[in-house]
């Protein structure tokens, strides 16, 4: 079975998959150490990837805090 939306966003944020939504504090947490290494401000030489990849985990970062209602109700995570 394929990793759900949910599951990406955990492994692209460096949490860990399944297990439920992480709580707010554990997702900031974790964007915030990624936007900041990949900001694209600290990437002159390869502003691309660091664009892409900071883009990534923002979209993240954006699902696990308020993710889809379409996305909730095929999952194990709704109430």
């Amino acid at each position: 079975m394929p990793p759900s939306l949910i599951d990406e966003a955990r492994i692209v944020l460096g949490l860990p998959p399944g297990g439920g939504l992480p709580d707010e504090e554990a997702i900031q947490k974790h964007f915030k150490k990624l936007a900041v290494h990949w900001h694209p401000d600290k990437h002159p030489d390869n502003v691309q990837e660091a664009t892409e990849r900071f883009a990534e985990i923002s979209a993240a970062r954006d699902l696990l805090l308020d993710p889809p209602p379409v996305v909730m109700a095929g999952s194990s995570y709704a109430d």
